[in-house]
């Protein structure tokens, strides 16, 4: 029993060791041989020339992906180049695994494997230099597009900006002026002074021929009245003083010298002033004259024309003459036998206008014959004759 076993074992083993043999000998040199036998691997060297490679493929890959980031700024660029740019990336990638994986499996030549990364290295190269240069290109053309677009915005603003100072410029030029009206009588005149624009529009108002009013002229805030005569010169009396509120303007404009004359009627009060300003006055080929005021008293600042911050400005062949300030002695203060000026008024005398032959008594301190300035009023001379 014990000898049946013993063979019986060295039966079993024999068989295990045929079994093992003929495992080994299909595995080498049926199957692949390459489990039962070790196989020589790439030289240091060309391990080290295949780890540079992939480090200089890595960083072509990084150059590539950040011309593809800034080609990702400009829409255009993205549209013509992120498909060549991921597939020169794809392509280098794929190169460099299939070198290493074909130098693990069995050694290659040295100077086939620097040709090929060179090559892709070039061609990465290459895309990348492409999309510099379209990003660049693109970068061009969008601001020549904003400059042109600049451009054309600011030429119709310029042109607008043309017309509008064009128009401005036309409508100072051509001031409004509304339809002349003719007068012959204080109720024409009254009817003519109650319809004219309060607009600053000019209304000029032809003195037809001389006549006397009961009343005053008055201008208003807003009125530009301009009288003329027409032909022959024209005397106007008036029961009251003229006056020109503040924001008014008034010209007196004869055609000839003493074209108009402005002298007092018979009713006129003479505790007023003949003509008092207070917004604007100019006289042309116009007289005031022979004018005798008596004020209330006691009398501050009377005369025959009064200048209260207003403007008087007196051209050629003006006249303030023959007038007369009349106060008993000791009775008043700062009057002008012609022109008094207060409340910074200003009374501009321009050439051949003269302010001549007015009086004022000597009850009146302070006082001028001719004119009298009450600080801060002031006065410009061109050509003054005072007497």
């Amino acid at each position: 029993m014990e000898t049946y076993t013993w063979r019986t074992q060295r039966i079993i083993c024999c068989l295990i060791s045929i079994v093992f043999a003929v495992v080994a000998f299909l595995l080498l040199f049926v199957g692949n041989g390459r489990l039962a036998r070790a196989e020589p691997i790439a030289p240091a060297d060309q391990t080290v020339q295949v780890q540079t490679k992939t480090a200089e493929i890595s960083a072509a890959t990084q150059s590539i992906a950040v011309t593809n980031s800034a080609s990702e700024s400009q829409p255009a660029a993205v549209s013509a180049n992120s498909s060549a740019d991921g597939s020169a990336a794809e392509v280098t990638d794929s190169l460099g695994q299939k070198d290493l994986q074909e130098v693990n499996q069995a050694p290659q030549d040295s100077a086939e494997v620097d040709a090929s990364m060179q090559a892709a290295t070039q061609a990465s190269e290459v895309k990348a230099t492409e999309a510099t240069t379209a990003v660049k290109q693109d970068a061009t053309v969008t601001e020549n597009t904003k400059v042109q677009a600049t451009e054309a915005t600011a030429k119709p603003t310029v042109l607008k900006q043309a017309d509008s100072k064009i128009a401005a410029t036309m409508a100072a030029a051509k001031q409004a002026t509304a339809e002349n009206v003719v007068v012959t009588n204080e109720q024409q005149l009254n009817d003519a002074l109650g319809a004219a624009p309060s607009d600053g529009t000019v209304q000029t108002i032809v003195l037809g021929n001389s006549f006397a009013t009961a009343k005053g002229i008055f201008i208003k805030q807003g009125q530009n009245i301009t009288f003329i005569n027409q032909g022959d010169a024209v005397q106007l009396n008036i029961g009251q003083r003229i006056d020109v509120a503040k924001g008014g303007a008034v010209t007196f404009k004869g055609t000839q010298k003493d074209g108009i004359t402005i002298v007092p009627a018979d009713t006129f009060g003479h505790d007023q002033s003949a003509l008092n300003v207070s917004g604007k006055a100019d006289l042309t080929n116009t007289t005031i004259k022979d004018f005798t005021i008596e004020p209330t008293l006691p009398s501050f600042y009377d005369g025959a024309v009064t200048v209260g911050g207003g403007t008087l400005v007196m051209n050629e062949n003006a006249y303030i003459t023959g007038n007369h300030l009349k106060v008993p002695t000791n009775s008043g203060t700062m009057g002008g036998g012609g022109i008094s000026i207060t409340d910074a008024g200003t009374v501009i005398l321009n050439e051949n206008s003269y302010v001549t032959g007015n009086a004022a008594d000597w009850g009146i301190q302070d006082t001028a014959g001719g004119i009298s300035v009450a600080m801060p009023a002031q006065m410009q001379v061109a050509f003054l004759l005072v007497m």
